[in-house]
């Protein structure tokens, strides 16, 4: 997913409004379900309507921190403690990374591959 400048600066001032420093720390994703299904489904208008939304995922020395973009729902810290599993790396067969962790559920974020690469976690 790109984003514009505009974007780039709203994204840094919010934040900032956190109390966290913008430096290259973060990402606009999409979330989605878990990677053998995304795979199978991405192409489809159903699933990118209801299940793939776009969201700010923030990494700090502490934790992870998500926000989901458009909405006034408040932002959600993982601590590095709760986060039982990290797994971050190249879907395969498809041109998109996925970020997927575990705290009290499994959490999938997809961002498309800025270039080919063959490390394959999934």
């Amino acid at each position: 997913m790109h984003f514009n400048y505009q974007e780039k600066t709203a994204a840094e001032a919010y934040i900032r409004s956190l109390g966290i420093v913008p430096n290259h720390n973060f990402l606009v994703v999409q979330r989605g379900l878990a990677p053998s299904l995304h795979a199978l489904l991405k192409t489809d208008l159903l699933y990118s309507t209801i299940f793939s939304k776009p969201y700010l995922l923030i990494f700090t020395s502490t934790a992870i921190v998500l926000k989901k973009t458009g909405t006034d729902q408040p932002a959600r810290y993982f601590n590095h403690q709760e986060i039982t599993r990290f797994r971050a790396g190249e879907l395969r067969l498809t041109p998109v990374d996925c970020i997927w962790f575990k705290a009290s559920k499994n959490y999938c974020f997809y961002i498309k591959s800025c270039c080919c690469h063959s490390r394959r976690f999934f």
